[in-house]
């Protein structure tokens, strides 16, 4: 079964599902619901119709990030953790849900718990690839890690001074991040495989 999974790109099957909810949803979400203002936390909000679409989605790519750093990422034992912990993250915030666009009611307790959750993800996010930028090798990699860390801190000092354009930006965010990570999974994935036939060779 574990030969199974690890030939499956199980982030990158999970990544087309965010991009086919994040863009495809927000026909079905509230009439007031914009691409570009909202983001896709909303599309998962508290009285959203069809919100389970959107957290179903959030807990799968935890799940996924989670399943693709245990098989991928033994290694290194703080980038693991750091991935971990935002697989996690990704599956709670599924379950305490942003406060609904619409004026109605809602567990305000539950929307600052998301709030929390979520900036905690972009941080952990952004300490990974600070940490990537220090362990990775290659130089080219250690560039582009620090370059992915610095894109997502000024994009997401941008949600907050730009709040009508804060669906647009996430969604940048979510696309080269997850992207990124597709890219580094298959690269660790191919490292292991070439050591493991180095050692068989031996």
């Amino acid at each position: 079964m574990k030969k199974t999974l690890t030939q499956l790109h199980v982030l990158g099957i999970v990544y087309a599902l965010l991009l086919l909810v994040m863009f495809i949803m927000p026909l079905f979400s509230v009439p007031s619901y914009s691409v570009i203002q909202h983001t896709t936390s909303q599309l998962g909000a508290q009285g959203a119709p069809h919100a389970w679409v959107m957290n179903v989605t959030f807990i799968l790519l935890g799940l996924a990030v989670i399943m693709e750093t245990a098989l991928h990422l033994k290694k290194q034992p703080l980038a693991s953790i750091l991935l971990f912990v935002f697989g996690t993250l990704l599956i709670a915030i599924a379950f305490f849900r942003h406060a609904p666009i619409d004026n109605i009611a809602y567990r305000a307790w539950e929307d600052q718990v998301h709030g929390v959750l979520a900036t905690a993800i972009g941080f952990v996010f952004t300490f990974f690839m600070v940490t990537l930028a220090f362990i990775l090798p290659d130089k080219e990699a250690k560039v582009v890690a620090l370059m992915v860390a610095i894109l997502t801190t000024i994009l997401s000092m941008m949600m907050l001074i730009l709040p009508d354009v804060v669906g647009m930006l996430q969604r940048i965010i979510f696309i080269y991040a997850f992207g990124y990570l597709i890219v580094f999974f298959s690269r660790q994935k191919q490292l292991k495989t070439t050591l493991e036939t180095e050692e068989e060779h031996n």
